[in-house]
């Protein structure tokens, strides 16, 4: 079905309104569906506006081949993969060490089986030896605050009494007042010590 409109008095727009046949359909009635459509188009002037509408990519039925299926999944929360401490690796002896270890384990894995279970075993004998003989790496966070400091711990100590005596009391500023003043205490001798350790 074709529809032509006037816009101006030169330019036309021509509306094309059609649907593909099916996949069931003959290869003669979809070779005749692309003549008649073609047909229609060189008829139009080049400077007229063409429109297609319709469905050019109709499936009628469901065949379980070409038909996906999106699935919704959640992402899964990526973890950060173990590392393995490779300084002592500038050692001779743990190079060595290491070498010998992954010879030892890799002698041992049997190739000959099935794949999954040879895969599994190589993957666990070269993710195993460097682990045994290089271990992972020890967090190591930076010290700031030193545990022994018997001042800023009595300030911590007067701040939570403070807090105790306004949370038993909430109608009392006074009470308030004192946990603030303690509080801002205890903030800025942590402050001196950071300073001190880390510059800033």
């Amino acid at each position: 079905m074709t529809l032509t409109l006037e816009l101006d008095h030169n330019t036309h727009a021509t509306l094309v309104s059609c649907y593909a046949p099916t996949m069931a359909s003959t290869e003669q009635g979809k070779d005749e569906f692309y003549n008649q459509l073609r047909d229609v188009i060189s008829g139009c002037h080049h400077r007229d506006k063409l429109i297609l509408m319709g469905d050019f990519t109709a499936r009628i039925g469901t065949d379980y081949q070409t038909t996906f299926h999106l699935k919704h999944t959640r992402l899964q929360k990526s973890s950060v993969p173990k590392r393995i401490n490779v300084l002592p690796l500038k050692t001779v002896e743990k190079h060595v060490e290491l070498s010998v270890k992954l010879d030892t384990a890799l002698n041992t894995v049997d190739i000959n089986g099935d794949i999954e279970s040879s895969w599994k075993a190589f993957r666990d004998a070269t993710h195993t030896a460097p682990e045994e003989v290089l271990r992972l790496p020890v967090p190591k966070h930076q010290d700031w605050f030193n545990d022994n400091s018997t001042d800023v711990q009595q300030l911590i100590d007067k701040m939570h009494s403070s807090h105790k005596t306004w949370i038993n009391d909430k109608s009392s500023p006074r009470k308030e007042n004192a946990y603030q003043k303690s509080r801002g205490q205890v903030l800025r001798a942590l402050r001196q010590i950071r300073v001190v350790s880390q510059g800033y």
